[in-house]
């Protein structure tokens, strides 16, 4: 498996086409045909995969690719257990991005749910990290300003 670290070092020569194909994949990974058979693929997937997470100006992309991580977790289930640390670190690489679009750092935190879903107890290394990352999100307090929801008025 490519490490994150020389995934991100692959070059994204146009990221309109990997975002097209991105998004075919991630429309077809819920097919219950796919989901048996998707393992075998995967290993020449994530050279793609990775760059489009390190994509923080391209939101579209990177929420793309955020949830193809959600969908391919639940899509091999235990067996996603095997890609869950290179999974997390590049997930929580992008929470600390000043860049990275927030609606889609909410993403990421769903994601986590995703990833923990799917592993099971092999989800424990994680745990205290994410719950810490939880209660950072928890606690931010909404701008009225940039979020106006009718909610916040009362």
């Amino acid at each position: 498996m490519p490490s994150s670290s020389s995934a991100h070092s692959l070059p994204v020569r146009n990221s309109s086409s990997l975002y097209s194909f991105n998004f075919t994949l991630n429309t077809s990974l819920p097919n219950p045909a796919l989901e048996t058979n998707f393992s075998p693929y995967i290993q020449a997937f994530l050279p793609y995969l990775y760059p489009a997470l390190k994509a923080h100006e391209d939101t579209q992309l990177c929420t793309v690719a955020v949830g193809i991580i959600g969908d391919i977790s639940r899509a091999l289930g235990e067996q996603s257990a095997q890609y869950a640390n290179p999974f997390m670190t590049v997930l929580l690489e992008n929470l600390q991005s000043d860049v990275l679009n927030r609606n889609v750092k909410i993403s990421i935190l769903s994601c986590f749910g995703d990833i923990a879903l799917a592993i099971g107890p092999s989800f424990e290394p994680y745990l205290d990290t994410t719950m810490s990352v939880l209660r950072q999100a928890g606690a931010v307090q909404p701008n009225p300003v940039s979020c106006p929801l009718p909610y916040l008025s009362r």
